[in-house]
């Protein structure tokens, strides 16, 4: 998400105002995740929280979106405009009672 967030002018300077101790390009073996587009490499940089862990991104009102072809349509109606932004909180656990959200 970092990286299609920094393609766009306005949302690059929202992601200047995080502190750099929250952006790695890292996985958990220390080893630099990349992505590649258009034949090029360029650092996969995602954002963690407070205790290390990637940050999840939830956009449907639901648990599951309803993926299958018969609910396809429906699936429209579940979308959000805008994610719940989860962090695991201390635990790094996520889906227990010390989780952190946007909302």
């Amino acid at each position: 998400m970092y990286y299609f967030l920094s393609r766009l002018v306005q949302c690059r300077e929202i992601l200047a105002k995080i502190d750099d101790s929250l952006i790695t390009d890292r996985d958990k073996n220390g080893k630099q995740m990349v992505i590649t587009v258009d034949g090029r490499e360029y650092p996969l940089k995602r954002v963690i929280d407070a205790w290390g862990k990637t940050l999840r991104y939830d956009y449907y009102e639901e648990l599951f979106p309803p993926y299958n072809t018969a609910n396809l349509a429906n699936m429209k109606k579940t979308k959000r405009n805008f994610p719940v932004v989860i962090s695991a909180g201390p635990d790094k656990i996520f889906n227990t009672n010390d989780d952190i959200r946007n909302r």
